[in-house]
């Protein structure tokens, strides 16, 4: 239980922590913290069910962990795109920043 409330905690500090910087690491982390902490819950609450329930509570895990890559990777392109159109910087621009 201890874990749990460690990473939300650490969610919040860091979700918090990611908009004020902008800063795309730091939110991917951050949502990987509220993953632990959801996948730490649901085992939790399907442990004693039956071996369906928890196939089915594995997979829903496996989609949403993909979802949050998605949206991370939504999220890096976004402030990619703005930061050309801001600076008026070309793909090859875009291309050298390592």
């Amino acid at each position: 239980m201890g874990a749990l409330i460690v990473n939300l905690t650490m969610f919040a500090i860091e979700v918090v922590g990611s908009w004020q910087s902008g800063s795309v690491s730091l939110f991917a982390d951050a949502i990987d913290f509220f993953g632990d902490a959801a996948n730490y819950a649901l085992s939790l609450f399907v442990l004693g069910l039956a071996m369906a329930w928890r196939s089915r509570t594995a997979l829903l895990k496996g989609v949403t962990m993909g979802a949050f890559g998605c949206f991370v990777l939504g999220r890096a392109v976004c402030i990619c795109i703005q930061a050309m159109c801001r600076k008026q910087m070309s793909w090859n621009d875009l291309v050298s920043l390592h």
